[in-house]
């Protein structure tokens, strides 16, 4: 089984490989309004469970969050229910912003 984590560095550059991810963002929708990956399907962690017919079990998911604690969270849950290639972003889009992408807003 996969390591829980993948850093920003990890993630960025599997985003330029053009790698088949499946970026699933559990923070709250007003959060998505502030700063967001782009390609993410949004499903807030207190929904999770009841979405999870709705993710793709044959990708590679990586969970976001704002600081990579409701990330770690999902992904464990997901892990739970027999998702098996799934990392949480450590650090999540705060540590993304700061550096990978200066342009991304902090909040």
């Amino acid at each position: 089984m996969t390591n829980l984590h993948i850093t920003v560095l990890e993630l960025s550059e599997m985003l330029k490989s053009s790698a088949e991810i499946y970026l699933l963002d559990v923070r709250e929708p007003s959060e998505l309004e502030i700063a967001k990956l782009e390609n993410c399907v949004n499903i807030p962690l207190k929904d999770l469970e009841n979405e999870l017919d709705s993710i793709p079990r044959d990708s590679k998911i990586i969970t976001i969050c704002h600081h990579g604690i409701r990330s770690l969270n999902a992904c464990i849950i997901l892990r739970n229910n027999g998702f098996d290639d799934v990392q949480s972003l450590e650090g999540g889009l705060d540590k993304w912003a700061k550096t990978i992408d200066p342009n991304m807003a902090i909040y």
